[in-house]
C-alpha cells in the first residue's frame, strides 16, 4: 500500500462545485496537481471541470457506502468519489477508493480512475502520487454529518 498519511476531512464549498477537502486542500487539486493527470481521459473528461462529487450527483446512499453502512458501488470493492460531470452518472470513467472502516479511523486508499462497466473493463488504476489517508474517526463522523446535507434526498 502507499505510503499512509493522517489527515482531516471535510466537505465544503470549491468554486463552481463541492468537493472533498482533505487537510483543508480540495481533493480534485490533490489528485491533478500535474500534468498528466489533469491532462484529458480516454472520454475527453478533465477531471477538474468536468467530474461532481458522489455526494452531490450519486444516490442518496452515498455517505452511507462512506461509512462502511452500504456496499460500494464499484468493481473490486471500490467506492465511488467522483461520477461523471456531464451526466451526474456512472457513464465513463469514476474516480473511486478502497475505503476500509476501523474502530478509531477510516483509511481511503488506492485512490484511483475506475471503470463502471464490469463486463468492458473490469479495470482500476489508482493514482501513483497519492497516498492513503487516515482519517480519525471524530472527524470523518463530522464529515459525514456535514456532507448529508448536500447529498440528494
Amino acid at each position: 500500500m502507499a505510503d499512509l498519511v493522517d489527515a482531516s476531512i471535510s466537505f465544503k464549498p470549491n468554486g463552481f462545485s463541492n468537493d472533498y477537502h482533505i487537510n483543508d486542500k480540495p481533493l480534485r487539486e490533490i489528485i491533478f496537481n500535474d500534468t498528466e493527470n489533469a491532462s484529458q481521459n480516454q472520454y475527453g473528461l478533465k477531471v477538474g471541470v468536468d467530474y461532481l462529487t458522489s455526494i452531490e450527483s450519486g444516490p442518496k446512499t452515498t455517505t452511507k457506502r462512506l461509512i462502511g453502512d452500504e456496499e460500494p458501488d464499484l468493481i473490486h470493492g471500490l467506492t465511488a468519489l467522483y461520477l461523471c460531470g456531464h451526466c451526474g452518472g456512472y457513464d465513463g470513467t469514476l474516480i473511486g477508493a478502497h475505503i476500509n472502516i476501523y474502530n478509531d479511523h477510516i483509511v481511503w486508499s488506492n485512490i484511483g480512475y475506475s471503470s463502471d462497466i464490469i463486463e468492458l473493463y473490469p479495470k482500476h488504476k489508482p493514482f501513483e502520487h497519492l497516498p492513503a489517508f487516515s482519517f480519525k474517526r471524530d472527524n470523518y463522523e463530522k464529515f459525514i454529518e456535514d456532507a448529508r446535507t448536500f447529498e440528494i434526498k
